[in-house]
């Protein structure tokens, strides 16, 4: 995050900008016996689509962190705190040195600036002892997911139901059978 600020304030100097290698260094990469140069500017603000949703005015998405203070905001109250410990990404984005990081940050700021204290605890389940897991973390979640079939068939709604505006069963259904 505190990269991203000085990013900021490098951008918006008007008068002398200090070099840009102050900032970062290019990056060289080989593939396949030949170098791809990743210049400084593209390497310092690729993920910042993620975090700044000034970058794209014209867009109604919200922020990675935002969206996901938001959908955690919608979950019944008491597993709220509860699922900001236990989130787990995966994927190529997931595995960028830093970038769990800031979303962490990010979200612990959206928490206290909207004092919802839901996100006090943000940590992001990894797969840190298993060889080569940003390969195939993505392949195994979804088949875990997979594994829930019966779950996913009680708490999913077909496109038909969400058009006709039924709600997905939550644990408050099971209070009001139980009566």
């Amino acid at each position: 995050m505190e990269r991203a600020e000085k990013w900021k304030e490098w951008e918006a100097a008007v008068d002398e900008k200090p070099e840009i290698e102050s900032l970062c260094k290019e990056k060289r990469v080989e593939i396949n016996a030949k170098t791809i140069i990743v210049p400084p500017v593209v390497l310092e603000t690729t993920m910042e689509i993620f975090f700044d949703e000034q970058l794209n005015p014209d867009s109604f998405d919200p922020s990675l962190p935002k969206l996901l203070h938001k959908v955690v905001a919608n979950c019944p109250i008491d597993i709220r705190k509860m699922l900001f410990p236990r989130m787990l990404f995966v994927g190529g984005v997931s595995t960028i040195p830093g970038f769990m990081r800031r979303l962490e940050q990010e979200i612990q700021i959206l928490d206290e600036k909207n004092a919802t204290k839901f996100a006090e605890e943000v940590k992001f389940y990894r797969f840190s002892d298993l060889k080569n897991a940003p390969v195939f973390t993505a392949w195994l979640g979804a088949s875990l997911l997979g594994s829930l079939r019966e779950t996913i068939e009680r708490k999913s709604l077909t496109l038909d139901d969400f058009k006709t505006g039924k709600l997905a069963a939550d644990w408050t259904d099971m209070i009001i059978k139980a009566r």
